[in-house]
């Protein structure tokens, strides 16, 4: 473990919740943070806002996955902050940065947290990526942080909230409801199931680069069109122009995308062009979404998203046996597999499925009505998707079949 210290350049002299005035501050948001930038290479320099009401606290930075450790430590002094009086969840909660660190070249490509604790327990955690600066693995794993932004709640607001008319802009300059890295004890299509995947596929010897789809809006082919396979998380649901154009380009161009979840690439959002907050929704206050605009999830992924499917939960059963994907599985036509999971079970929550004259071919699919189907969709230049079509497909890696299934997939995604 490399300990080191963390700049700080305030200090709060009282650690009670009254601050001024009489305004007072919950214990329970009484530490609070974030990172003023999701995804950061070697060389960049982390930032993490952060406003207590505390005289000082701990502070980690964690790598999650893969190879998960603590990097720094440090007891840190800093101040209360209150977000700004207009506009926070637009343009950020105005915090300066209290930690300062510069990103070093020995940290691995994953998912990491800045872990903040303080008196009685009280703790704060953000999320940041750490990207790599060129290709370390063959296969790229794309965290899906416009869908974490759209889903975060912290101050009231996600892109879901009543009361929102016309377009709304959410920022990642907030703390985050929508990021969780324990177990809660409810359901999970955000970050909590994505890291279920990583862990999975660093216990199975599958090494990954990652990024985050700011690094893809950003940098379109130019950045995926390096890796052989590309791994879409859990709930992809957020895209931009510049991504959906990046994934066509990319599977036109012999690329292999490894499709391990649900509702994907269904809505668009507009970035700002700073890239801390994220346009959603259309003008009159409709979504947004792809294939109202004649763009449909299945020229991609092989298969659109089946709204009836929601919040149902089932096994998927084995509809091709002879599928090399589901080679050593030891399944037969009409086995179930996936009954038991994280969320239930392996096919369901939000499911996708093949459209009237698709053309991806099917291997099992859901056994509710509307269940998802797992398919593989072939490009006329040798590139191909793999679609698991499921939300909670992630929460069932423990089951001997699912796991094997995305076994044979990722293998054959890097060769």
């Amino acid at each position: 473990m490399d300990q080191g210290s963390v700049s700080s350049a305030w200090a709060h002299p009282d650690s009670g919740v009254q601050i001024g005035q009489g305004l007072t501050v919950e214990r329970s948001a009484a530490l609070q943070c974030y990172a003023r930038r999701q995804t950061l290479a070697s060389g960049d320099t982390l930032e993490v806002a952060v406003s207590t009401t505390f005289a000082g606290y701990d502070a980690r930075i964690r790598r999650v996955v893969p190879d998960p450790q603590v990097l720094r430590i440090a007891t840190v002094r800093s101040d209360f902050h209150p977000v700004l009086p207009h506009g926070y969840r637009s343009t950020g909660c105005g915090w300066p940065a209290a930690l300062t660190l510069p990103v070093a070249s020995t940290w691995r490509s994953g998912v990491y947290t800045v872990e903040l604790e303080g008196p009685a327990g009280v703790r704060s955690r953000a999320l940041f990526v750490v990207r790599p600066t060129a290709p370390q693995h063959d296969r790229l794993v794309i965290v899906p942080t416009y869908t974490y932004c759209a889903y975060n709640g912290w101050g009231g607001h996600s892109q879901y909230s009543d009361g929102q008319g016309g377009r709304r802009t959410l920022t990642f300059r907030r703390p985050s409801t929508s990021a969780e890295v324990e177990p809660t004890g409810g359901v999970s299509h955000l970050l909590l199931q994505d890291l279920m995947l990583l862990r999975w596929m660093e216990a199975s010897g599958f090494g990954f680069d990652c990024c985050t789809d700011s690094d893809v809006h950003e940098q379109g082919f130019d950045l995926i069109g390096q890796y052989p396979a590309v791994v879409l998380g859990t709930h992809p649901e957020y895209i931009s122009d510049a991504m959906r154009a990046a994934f066509a380009e990319y599977v036109g161009n012999g690329g292999r995308l490894v499709y391990t979840g649900g509702n994907g690439l269904y809505e668009r959002v507009q970035p700002s062009a700073d890239g801390t907050a994220l346009t959603f929704r259309k003008g009159d206050g409709g979504r947004d979404i792809y294939i109202d605009d004649g763009r449909p999830e299945h020229e991609i992924l092989g298969v659109d998203f089946a709204p009836d499917s929601f919040l149902t939960f089932a096994p998927y059963r084995v509809v091709d046996a002879t599928h090399p994907f589901l080679a050593g599985t030891g399944l037969a036509p009409g086995d179930t597999f996936g009954g038991a999971a994280y969320n239930g079970a392996a096919s369901g929550w939000e499911a996708d499925r093949i459209p009237d004259g698709g053309t991806a071919h099917i291997f099992a699919t859901g056994v509710q009505p509307f269940g998802a189907h797992m398919c593989r969709l072939d490009f006329p230049g040798g590139g191909w998707t793999f679609a698991a079509g499921s939300l909670c497909f992630n929460g069932a890696l423990d089951d001997p079949a699912v796991a094997r299934i995305l076994r044979n997939v990722l293998t054959a995604a890097a060769v």
